[in-house]
């Protein structure tokens, strides 16, 4: 199974603690990323600062010129490791709003060592791999034009009840299937896993596909964000 190792990039984009909002700003509109990583002068990561929570401090504070990056740096931000395997970083794609996470060294350490892009992990997922333990088999693959999405959707009320297998996902909405949130939980989509009325689908396909599926009831979750 594919591993971060796989995907890594190094072309993370990071600035330190101390540098002023003014110059994160200037930071921001050159990578034209929704986040940069915030490292202290050892190279390890401390947090990461969001390009709307920059646009509003600027806006709002008394004396922006005078704040720093740490000032509205998240410390708390998911991240992963090279030997982590791609499930459990969709997983964490889903609790956090973004398109790349960072990638530390190892468990345990916060040296920052790259990222890993979202759009990455999808683009190498065909059905195949995504269904391998599923016992499903090959078949036609998922069509992934650039603007593919992934989409958090509400169950659709006719798949209520159906086993994954049963309902015979991929033939019929052409998207992929990556993971089911039941309760506080992700569930890997295998054959017998039976829908539930409450699950939502975390899936991943074209916008039409997505919108079409869409409107039998669900809504967008991380649509079209920058990176």
């Amino acid at each position: 199974m594919l591993r971060v190792a796989d995907l890594v990039r190094t072309d993370q984009v990071t600035v330190e603690p101390d540098l002023p909002l003014p110059r994160v700003l200037d930071r921001f509109v050159a990578s034209r990323r929704n986040h940069l990583y915030v490292v202290d002068d050892t190279g390890d990561f401390v947090g990461a600062v969001n390009l709307h929570d920059v646009n509003e401090a600027l806006g709002t504070a008394a004396d922006p010129g005078a704040m720093v990056a740490r000032d509205v740096m998240r410390a708390r931000f998911e991240a992963t490791v090279p030997e982590e395997r791609l499930p459990r970083v969709l997983e964490r794609f889903a609790v956090q709003e973004c398109e790349r996470l960072p990638v530390l060294a190892a468990a345990g350490s916060r040296r920052l060592v790259g990222t890993i892009s979202k759009r990455d992990i999808l683009s190498v997922y065909s059905l195949e791999l995504l269904q391998r333990d599923a016992g499903l088999g090959s078949s036609r693959p998922i069509e992934a034009p650039l603007d593919s999405l992934v989409d958090e959707l509400p169950l659709p009320a006719e798949l209520d009840g159906l086993t994954f297998a049963e309902s015979r996902f991929r033939e019929r909405h052409s998207l992929a299937l990556l993971l089911v949130r039941r309760g506080s939980g992700l569930l890997l989509p295998d054959a017998e896993l039976r829908f539930a009325s409450g699950d939502r689908l975390l899936v991943f396909g074209p916008r039409d596909r997505l919108a079409a599926f869409r409107r039998r009831g669900g809504s967008a979750f991380g649509a079209g964000q920058p990176e």
